[in-house]
């Protein structure tokens, strides 16, 4: 029982002490003082509270059933107050079988209400310096401001090595046979249209397109098409120039245009007579 008379380790926080006023005001008067540490207060005070209730609780218990009584009887358990019949003599037997019975003493639910009342009003007090001490002692003693670990910034992916340590792949060299210049920005001008009519004799096996020329290589099987899709990788790549490419299985599908131009120009029929080297 000595805890009941000592107060807690744990500084009080002011969410605590809300809490506790709360548990006071709306459900039993003294036992958020428990709560927040004034035992020995919130003790007395759950007396008062408790014994009030009681009070009131058993006046109504004997109230009730002194009424239930009444009826069983057909006796009132209250006198009614009635105006004096001043013909009816004392021995007429409606005054001689009238027997009131006790009346229920009003002290009992008015000192219940008063133990009550005391216990909350007491209550009340002790959740208002609660809050006070709670307010003042975070003030004095401010907690510290928590923030979220950052994790360390990683200069590569996880599970690779770092950049300088990372193996760099080596530049491939161009076929002895690439042309020069090809990846020069000098031709970018596109070719008009008699222009494009001299240069189509000489790559026969790709179609004119609307801004393009294209061509669809067929192979034996798909490891094959994609070797010669790696061929065309390499020489598009020394060029500087890249055609779109459309695999289906067996086939490859090439089409040469110069986007920066908006048109065809000698660059793609430059790579295209390149490809057309790689099947002879």
């Amino acid at each position: 029982m000595a805890a009941w008379f000592t107060n807690p380790q744990t500084p009080l926080t002011v969410v605590r002490a809300w809490t506790c006023l709360g548990v006071n005001l709306l459900a039993t008067p003294g036992l958020g003082s428990v709560m927040g540490g004034r035992r020995g207060v919130g003790r007395a005070q759950l007396y008062f509270s408790v014994a009030g209730f009681f009070l009131i609780v058993i006046w109504m218990f004997k109230l009730c059933f002194g009424i239930m009584a009444s009826q069983i009887n057909e006796t009132p358990s209250v006198p009614i107050p009635r105006a004096p019949r001043l013909t009816t003599p004392p021995d007429h037997p409606s005054q001689i079988n009238e027997t009131p019975s006790v009346p229920i003493p009003a002290w009992w639910w008015q000192l219940g209400v008063g133990l009550f009342g005391i216990g909350w009003v007491w209550s009340l007090i002790t959740s208002l310096s609660l809050v006070a001490e709670a307010k003042q002692t975070e003030r004095d003693n401010p907690a510290p401001a928590t923030r979220r670990p950052v994790p360390p910034r990683l200069d590569h992916p996880p599970g690779q090595p770092p950049a300088a340590t990372r193996p760099v792949p080596p530049k491939l060299a161009p076929p002895p046979n690439a042309p020069t210049g090809l990846n020069q920005s000098a031709n970018v001008k596109p070719l008009e249209a008699s222009e494009i009519e001299a240069a189509l004799p000489t790559v026969p096996e790709w179609e004119p397109i609307p801004g393009a020329i294209a061509r669809t290589f067929q192979f034996e099987d798909f490891p094959t098409a994609i070797a010669f899709v790696d061929q065309i990788a390499k020489l598009a790549e020394a060029a500087g120039h890249h055609p779109d490419i459309d695999i289906r299985w067996n086939k490859v599908t090439l089409t040469l245009t110069t986007h920066d131009a908006g048109g065809l120009t000698e660059k793609d029929f430059a790579l295209a007579r390149q490809f057309d080297g790689l099947v002879g």
